[in-house]
């Protein structure tokens, strides 16, 4: 029975552990990702998860054109001191306003597009969701 029990442990803490590095992806990784299925990169910086989850309800009608990649600037994120450093970089080279939450389109090969939505009221979500649809 001992041994049932710490096999178990040993299974659920691999997983559960597992499931916390495997979280994050770099915007190499996304380029990637985007690049075989054709689509166009979401780049989302926020302050907390209950930001990151409100915005990617409100955009997910466009998953058959873009692929969404966070990027979680919150004190307790959980990502290791190298993840939040390449975090970091990015707020640098796109989010030069520092500002959160935000939205920023890239092509698939992680160059910015132009487009943005910093104001995260629903009309002007609304409005940019149905811009990138018509494009």
């Amino acid at each position: 029975m001992k041994k049932l029990l710490v096999i178990l442990f040993i299974t659920v803490s691999y997983f559960g552990f597992s499931q916390d590095s495997n979280a994050f992806k770099s915007i190499k990784e996304t380029s990637i990702e985007a690049t075989k299925s054709n689509k166009s990169i979401l780049l989302v910086f926020t302050e907390s998860a209950k930001d990151y989850k409100y915005i990617a309800d409100k955009l997910s009608g466009l998953s058959a054109t873009f692929v969404m990649h966070h990027v979680d600037r919150a004190e307790n994120n959980g990502l290791t001191q190298e993840q939040n450093m390449l975090n970091q970089r990015l707020v640098t080279h796109y989010n030069k306003t520092n500002t959160y939450p935000s939205v920023y389109v890239l092509d698939k090969h992680a160059s910015r597009t132009g487009e943005s939505l910093l104001n995260l009221s629903e009309a002007e979500i609304t409005k940019f969701s149905e811009s990138l649809k018509a494009h």
